[in-house]
């Protein structure tokens, strides 16, 4: 829901005020010209408001590691890492590869792994299916207006003005990500190791984890978590960039969209829902859950956060927090999201208005 506000300056002569006893109305001369010159404000002004900004804060929890990104992880044929400034992915435009090796960050295109898995293949194509083709239209031909909040950004199609939960609308972009740059991600290295044993306890100590003392000692819990990751961990890495260490410490995450990393904040509740979530026992079944698991790490969080990432000024050479939604988050959307049908009923994209009405609404006046 939004407010207009207009301020008309007219001469008097061009006003009738004989028309209502009580001069409840007053009537002007040539109406078809005001009329024209309001619809033309209107419209400038919806298709050009662009400058909505908003700084978010809020305060860090001290229990959570002390941890940044270090550097992106390329990895090379041979099985080696090294460390460049600048992946380029599968889902980045052919102008942003131009540049990329136009900089000279990145000598060659990596080679791109095609993955043959029956289930990849399948959850792909179940993302094909569900895509709703009006929203698709309008995700592809939209233009960004500007953020509301942290939660939810303006953007228009045609003469449609719409409001999108970024939240949601990103869960679902990463988790299609997730699919589609399955086996071939590059690595977010952690400035500092992350014990996984400390991750677990400090999200069960969080209310949210739902723990109970029926559910045993929290130390032996993270000890489960730890042991399961490890189990696990030739295989995170292979298809996921998820490296984890013989001590049991997270080293990196995939890197899943440029000019974006993910809230670190959230980093203890992923590495317990990874351990209880996914099912670990059907493949195609631990694909998609962990799938989903990252990509609700990677969204756009509801609520405001305290995080570098999410804090970063323009002012001082770095990205702004409604820079980030713009150009990085809603410009992967319009790109890459085939927008699933429960997005039409669900309110992740509404439309709340279209010129065509508000033009009636004057004509009313």
């Amino acid at each position: 829901m939004f407010n207009i506000f207009l301020s008309l300056d007219i001469l008097p002569q061009n006003v009738d005020v004989n028309v209502h006893p009580t001069k409840h109305e007053v009537r002007f001369l040539n109406e078809a010209d005001i009329f024209e010159k309001l619809q033309q404000a209107v419209d400038a002004k919806l298709l050009g408001s662009n400058s909505s900004r908003s700084f978010l804060t809020q305060t860090l929890l001290p229990t959570v590691p002390d941890v940044t990104f270090e550097g992106i992880t390329k990895k090379t044929s041979d099985g080696n890492d090294s460390t460049k400034e600048k992946k380029i992915y599968d889902h980045h435009s052919s102008n942003e590869k131009a540049e990329a090796n136009k900089d000279g960050n990145v000598e060659e295109l990596p080679t791109r792994v095609e993955i043959q898995l029956t289930s990849i293949l399948e959850l792909r194509n179940e993302v094909e299916k569900d895509c709703h083709p009006g929203l698709n239209d309008v995700i592809q031909h939209m233009t960004f207006i500007g953020c509301v909040d942290q939660k939810f950004a303006l953007f228009q199609h045609n003469t449609n003005l719409y409001l999108g939960n970024t939240h949601e609308i990103s869960k679902e972009l990463f988790y299609q990500i997730m699919l589609k740059d399955f086996g071939n991600f590059g690595a977010l290295r952690l400035s500092n190791p992350a014990p996984i044993a400390d991750l677990a306890i400090i999200a069960l100590d969080s209310e949210d984890s739902g723990w109970t003392v029926a559910d045993g000692p929290k130390e032996s819990l993270a000890k489960y978590v730890v042991d399961l990751l490890k189990s696990k961990a030739p295989m995170l890495d292979e298809y996921f960039s998820v490296e984890i260490d013989e001590d049991g410490n997270l080293l990196t995450l995939p890197l899943l969209l440029e000019n974006y990393d993910p809230p670190l904040i959230n980093l203890p509740s992923l590495v317990l829902r990874i351990a209880s979530d996914v099912e670990w026992s059907s493949e195609k079944e631990c694909f998609q859950s962990f799938c989903r698991e990252m990509a609700a790490f990677y969204a756009v969080p509801e609520k405001k956060i305290h995080s570098e990432n999410f804090n970063k000024t323009e002012a001082n050479g770095e990205k702004s927090f409604n820079w980030i939604i713009e150009h990085a988050i809603y410009t992967a959307i319009k790109k890459n999201l085939k927008p699933p049908n429960h997005f039409s009923t669900d309110a992740s994209i509404l439309r709340i208005a279209n010129l065509p009405d508000l033009y009636k609404v004057f004509e009313r006046c």
